[in-house]
């Protein structure tokens, strides 16, 4: 039922028992109207009452018609702001992927470029890059650990993988591996592992 009509009924009953009783009814019916307006009012007050109180017992857990309770609702929180962490962090994929490709261009051949993370890290910083390098969901110890993975050209094999996230940055959940000629793709984490498991591994 619509709480809006609770709310309304009562007081429509209310303006009909007082037009009643000032049209001229007797004192004995005044009563009467008084008591009905009285139930209807009480009558208001426990729906209202009810419409607080069950949706705090349909969401306990102790509820048997319920066995999920908050948790469920805690799940799909959690699960909302593990979509967004992982879109953040696509955004920033594509990002390093942008920033890597040009640090590469710019040398006369890749196998000249960077040949390892750090050494990437040392690229970016030269070029002023490196400032949109951490990652929404990065929380090492050491903040300054990169929150990538770099595979040099000579490493990549047919995997064609360029970086792919830290292990760590989605609590061994997946993550993203960015390939080249540009796409970065989340993979759940057996795909995960299995896909950089041959690949340069992190050391921090």
């Amino acid at each position: 039922m619509d709480p809006l009509f609770l709310c309304v009924l009562p007081c429509s009953l209310q303006r009909a028992m007082g037009a009643a009783v000032h049209s001229g009814m007797t004192t004995r019916s005044r009563g009467y109207a008084g008591i009905a307006i009285l139930l209807s009012m009480l009558l208001a007050i426990a729906i209202g009452l009810y419409l607080l109180v069950a949706p705090v017992k349909s969401n306990n857990p102790n509820n048997p018609n319920n066995p999920g309770g908050t948790t469920s609702y805690l799940g799909q929180i959690q699960q909302g702001r593990q979509s967004g962490n992982r879109l953040a962090c696509a955004q920033q994929c594509n990002s390093v992927l942008q920033m890597i490709t040009i640090i590469e261009l710019s040398n006369l051949s890749a196998r000249n470029g960077p040949q390892d993370t750090f050494e990437l890290m040392d690229a970016f910083r030269a070029d002023g890059s490196y400032s949109q390098l951490p990652f929404t969901t990065w929380n090492s110890d050491s903040p300054a650990d990169p929150p990538i993975v770099y595979v040099p050209p000579t490493d990549r094999g047919t995997s064609g993988v360029l970086f792919y996230e830290h292990p760590d940055n989605h609590n061994q959940q997946g993550g993203h591996v960015a390939f080249e000629g540009g796409g970065v793709r989340w993979y759940e984490w057996n795909e995960f592992i299995v896909l950089t498991g041959p690949l340069p591994q992190p050391t921090w």
